[in-house]
């Protein structure tokens, strides 16, 4: 099934009505068109092999709830400020979200996620929001993220969050996947299991990321590039649980002041445990800071290179 736009504002809803049966419908005067017919909303039945939507051009809004896909979901925004909103969706292929310049919002909030294949969420150039805090989601194949050049703010907030593939986050110029712009960009993993290797890319730019009560059991990555960035890991008390590292983890902070913290308070909901190596760089800068407190559990002691201020309280 295929639903195309144009370069207006339009506004659709997309429901299940039962198994690979599926209502349009159009909001705020968008009207649907098919078969020649224009109208307000259309049924189509039968749908076996995937649902693309292309909405071209204009800000538009696209409400995806209560859907079952066989085959892979695609959701194509164009340019403009464009919002899509998952509910409680699933399918059997992969998820595809893609927004080309302007101010993009992908909220999946209160509901549940579930993707055989994979997730690729990429939205270009803008100040771009994603926020999935869900009850509940899995991604057979992983997560790929890019963005362009703008602030990119992405929070994944789930108490279980399982993501069988790799989780490549890139923001800035470039491809790949969890990807950043040349302005200042927020990851989030709060609650997040990745049974692959992931990598953040955030992109020049004043960037922060924050890790909570995570699990990851392959190597880890994290670019943040030139700007003043930050580093969180377990600093939350808030959330109670705790961080696992199983894979070799390498942190640059690049260039510019920046603070890389571990589990500074002594807390018994602030706790991270590395299994592996672990390598952090502060980059060029006069004032870079590394702390970390008894809670950062390391069966290695840690690389540090290019930090001016350095307090550690291991035991």
């Amino acid at each position: 099934m295929k639903l195309t736009g144009d370069g207006a504002a339009n506004s659709v809803t997309l429901t299940e009505i039962s198994e690979n049966s599926y209502q349009i419908t159009g909001i705020d005067d968008t009207v649907i068109r098919f078969n020649g017919q224009d109208g307000a909303s259309v049924a189509i039945d039968n749908v076996i092999k995937g649902v693309s939507l292309d909405m071209a051009g204009g800000d538009d809004s696209l409400l995806l709830t209560g859907i079952s896909v066989t085959g892979n979901l695609s959701a194509q925004m164009g340019e403009g400020n464009n919002t899509v909103t998952l509910t409680d969706v699933s399918t059997t292929g992969d998820l595809t979200l893609g927004g080309l310049k302007g101010n993009d919002t992908i909220t999946a909030t209160d509901s549940t996620i579930n993707v055989s294949g994979l997730i690729s969420i990429s939205l270009g150039d803008g100040s771009n929001v994603v926020d999935l805090s869900l009850f509940a989601s899995s991604s057979g194949k992983g997560l790929n993220y890019a963005g362009g050049t703008g602030s990119d703010d992405v929070t994944i907030d789930a108490p279980e969050v399982s993501f069988g593939g790799k989780v490549d986050f890139k923001v800035g110029m470039g491809g790949g996947a969890v990807t950043g712009g040349s302005a200042g960009d927020t990851v989030s993993l709060v609650e997040v299991r990745i049974l692959g290797g992931s990598k953040l890319d955030l992109g020049a730019g004043a960037d922060t990321v924050r890790i909570d009560d995570s699990t990851f059991n392959g190597a880890v990555t994290i670019l943040t590039g030139a700007g003043e960035d930050e580093v969180n890991i377990e600093t939350n008390e808030g959330a109670a649980g705790f961080s696992r590292f199983f894979g070799a983890v390498s942190f640059d902070l690049g260039a510019d002041d920046d603070l890389f913290s571990i589990a500074p308070v002594e807390s018994a909901a602030l706790l991270a445990h590395f299994f592996s190596t672990v390598t952090v760089n502060g980059g060029a800068g006069t004032g870079d800071e590394f702390e970390s407190g008894d809670a950062a559990k390391l069966v290695y002691s840690p690389t540090l290179t290019g930090f001016e201020v350095s307090s550690s309280n291991q035991s």
